[in-house]
C-alpha cells in the first residue's frame, strides 16, 4: 500500500504539467531566438500584397520589433538556458517524488526555490520588453486600420477614440496577465517549499520500517 498523500500527489503531478509546458516553452523560444525573424520575413513575403500601405506599416512594425529583440538577445538566451535546466530538474524531481525516492523531493526543492527567483526576473524581461514594443504595436495597429481605408477616404467619427480604447484593452491585459501568471506561478513554489519540508512529509520519503509482525514468522537465515 501506498503511503504517498493526496496533498504531495497534487504537489507532483502539478510540478509535472508545468515542467513540461516549461520545456515545450523553452523550445518555442528556442526556435524563434534561432530564426524568428528570417520566419517573419517569410511569411510577410508570401501574403498577398492587396494593400501596399498596409504592407509598409507590417513591415516597419516587425523590423522595429525585430531590433528590440536583437537588443535584449542575450537576456533571452539566458532566460531560454535558466527555464530549460528548471523545467529538467522539476520533471525529474516530479516523478521520482511519485515514487517517494529522497532524490525526487531534493530536485523539486532544488527546482521550486530557483523558480522562485527566477519567475520574478523572467516577468522583469518581459516587462523592459513589453514597454518598448508595445507603443510600436499599438501605433502599428492604429496607421494598418488608416492604411485598410480607401484612398482619400477619412476615418468615420470616434475612430481615435476607439483606437485609443482598443490600445489601452490590449496594455492592461497583458499586464494583468503578466502581474497574474508570476503571482499564481510563485504562490505554487512557496506551497511547495512549505509542503515538502514539513516533518511528516518528509518522513515519508525514509525508507519503509517493517513491522515486528511482518518480520516474526520469517525465517531466520543468519
Amino acid at each position: 500500500m501506498s503511503r504517498r498523500t493526496g496533498g504531495l500527489t497534487a504537489i507532483c503531478v502539478i510540478a509535472l504539467v508545468l515542467g513540461i509546458l516549461s520545456a515545450f516553452s523553452s523550445v518555442m523560444q528556442f526556435v524563434s531566438l534561432l530564426v524568428g525573424d528570417k520566419l517573419q520575413t517569410a511569411i510577410s513575403e508570401v501574403q498577398p500584397k492587396h494593400n501596399q500601405g498596409m504592407q509598409d506599416v507590417q513591415q516597419q512594425i516587425m523590423e522595429k520589433t525585430a531590433a528590440i529583440t536583437r537588443k535584449y538577445a542575450v537576456y533571452h538566451w539566458v532566460c531560454f538556458a535558466v527555464q530549460s535546466i528548471l523545467a529538467a530538474i522539476m520533471i525529474v524531481g516530479a516523478i521520482l517524488a511519485l515514487q517517494l525516492k529522497a532524490s525526487g523531493r531534493t530536485l523539486l526543492l532544488i527546482a521550486f526555490a530557483g523558480s522562485l527567483l527566477f519567475e520574478p526576473a523572467k516577468a522583469a524581461l518581459t516587462a523592459a520588453v513589453t514597454r518598448e514594443t508595445m507603443p510600436i504595436t499599438l501605433e502599428g495597429i492604429k496607421q494598418v486600420a488608416e492604411a485598410s481605408e480607401a484612398p482619400g477616404k477619412k476615418p468615420p467619427p470616434g475612430f481615435e477614440q476607439m483606437i485609443g480604447g482598443i490600445s489601452k484593452t490590449i496594455v492592461v491585459m497583458q499586464w494583468v496577465v503578466l502581474v497574474g501568471m508570476t503571482a499564481a506561478w510563485c504562490i505554487f513554489y512557496l506551497v511547495g517549499v512549505w509542503y515538502l519540508t514539513k516533518p511528516a512529509v518528509k518522513a515519508l520519503f525514509l525508507p519503509a520500517v517493517r513491522s515486528d509482525t511482518e518480520t516474526r514468522g520469517e525465517p531466520q537465515w543468519r
